[in-house]
């Protein structure tokens, strides 16, 4: 996935998620560290929260708010529907998920 203004390369950013805390064991807060949030990154922060057992996860994605690219920015509007196409699947459905973007 690459940008067509900026030309970044988003499938091969490492570490664009990070896990800022746990209030308690059922809950997760997550920031996307990446100026796309790509379905690849949700993907794997719902992986995360299933084996930590949150029912609960909240993803602040303040880069991807704040990106300055326009590309990068049409970019994030279209995955959007990608990124809720893979909260609609059987795996996830029991997840309480919460996104600031």
């Amino acid at each position: 996935m690459i940008c067509m203004v900026c030309h970044t390369q988003y499938h091969l950013q490492n570490n664009s998620w990070k896990l800022e805390s746990s209030p308690n064991k059922a809950e997760g807060n997550y920031m996307i560290q990446s100026n796309v949030f790509t379905p690849e990154i949700l993907e794997q922060i719902l992986e995360h929260a299933l084996q930590n057992k949150f029912n609960e996860i909240t993803v602040d994605s303040y880069p991807v708010e704040y990106v300055s690219c326009k590309g990068c920015q049409l970019l994030n509007l279209r995955l959007r529907k990608d990124r809720d196409m893979l909260l609609d699947l059987p795996k996830y459905q029991n997840l309480i998920y919460y996104d600031c973007f």
